[in-house]
């Protein structure tokens, strides 16, 4: 792994076995890279054909700058509150692993750059910058399985009927509210959808037009139509 060189798990295998390490086993394996990945020795590399690689850390991962504390803490609260506002108190909690104490005072020493917006007895917050945003007032997005829309936040019962489970798949989404869930199709590049509602004619043309750019960035001929059924 030396001179920027990315290894595959097989590679690896093999230079334990011969320093003495044993590493046939494949949890056992397994559990060495994770243990070097958290000691900050090695990372994911670039993919070798469909095998995965690691690299070591400091031949992939430039030296960076070191800032104190309380410098790190706003610029986390600044970087969460960009990406994910509108957002609570507890979901900045919840998606940074704070504890309730330094999530609040991360967000007072970026107070001036937030917008608080209180919804019955919910605080939520926002970065100004992102107030009057140019784009399009309907849309829709087929989300991948564990996307950031849902995990980053401690609850999210405002878009969505679904149970927590439910959420952590495929889910559809049209203007921010969860519709359905959805799957590709076999043997074809569009979509199957599962939807909670029956959908409107405009609404069916945002997924359907979601569904062509996902076959295009698969590389493939888009499907002339999204299959899709009611739950029951």
């Amino acid at each position: 792994m030396k001179n920027g060189k990315q290894l595959p798990r097989s590679e690896l295998r093999r230079l334990l076995n011969e320093s003495g390490v044993e590493a046939n086993d494949t949890v056992r394996l397994a559990h060495i890279l994770l243990r070097a990945e958290l000691d900050g020795l090695v990372c994911s590399g670039p993919r070798k054909g469909k095998q995965f690689t690691y690299a070591l850390l400091d031949a992939r991962v430039p030296a960076g700058k070191t800032i104190d504390r309380d410098e790190a803490l706003a610029k986390l609260t600044r970087c969460y509150f960009r990406s994910h506002g509108p957002a609570m108190l507890q979901d900045f909690v919840w998606w940074s692993g704070l504890n309730t104490a330094d999530a609040r005072r991360g967000i007072e020493m970026v107070e001036r750059e937030l917008k608080k917006v209180v919804v019955g007895e919910k605080v939520y917050w926002n970065f100004r910058s992102g107030e009057g945003a140019s784009g399009s007032p309907h849309t829709a997005h087929p989300l991948p399985a564990f996307d950031e829309y849902f995990v980053a936040y401690k609850d999210r019962p405002s878009v969505s009927s679904f149970t927590t489970s439910d959420l952590l798949g495929p889910t559809v989404i049209v203007d921010g509210t969860v519709v359905g869930r959805w799957k590709r199709s076999k043997n074809s590049a569009g979509i199957e959808l599962k939807l909670t509602r029956a959908l409107k004619k405009t609404e069916r043309a945002l997924i359907a037009g979601a569904a062509t750019r996902y076959a295009e960035f698969l590389g493939l001929n888009p499907a002339s139509s999204v299959e899709s059924k009611l739950f029951r």
